[in-house]
């Protein structure tokens, strides 16, 4: 198996780690959807908060992980589910809270 991995996120700077990582030609897993922060998201300076659009076709993505539940991890799963995601989430915490605040901290800010 030949895995591809594509960066939405956390790729010119750290934060907004989203990344698909594709298990066949379709499928894929999506690690983190988190929003972007800061000054350092853009090549001009500007913060990336208004980046919460999801720009990949999200059928193709399986299940979802979230590593962590800071916002730059998670903050854009209520976009991810606006634009069709319907498959399952877990977290990678030993703390079953963490996924249930995963998804209800970023629908209050978002």
């Amino acid at each position: 198996m030949n895995a591809n991995i594509i960066h939405h996120g956390a790729f010119q700077g750290v934060t907004g780690s989203c990344h698909q990582l594709f298990i066949d030609e379709i499928n894929s897993l999506l690690i983190d959807c988190g929003l972007f922060q800061g000054a350092e998201t853009a090549p001009d300076g500007a913060s990336g908060a208004d980046r919460l659009e999801i720009p990949f076709p999200v059928e193709r993505v399986q299940a979802l992980v979230a590593t962590h539940r800071y916002i730059d991890h998670v903050g854009r799963i209520p976009w991810l589910l606006a634009a069709g995601f319907k498959g399952p989430s877990c977290a990678a915490s030993r703390r079953p809270s963490c996924c249930r605040w995963c998804w209800r901290m970023p629908l209050r800010w978002g």
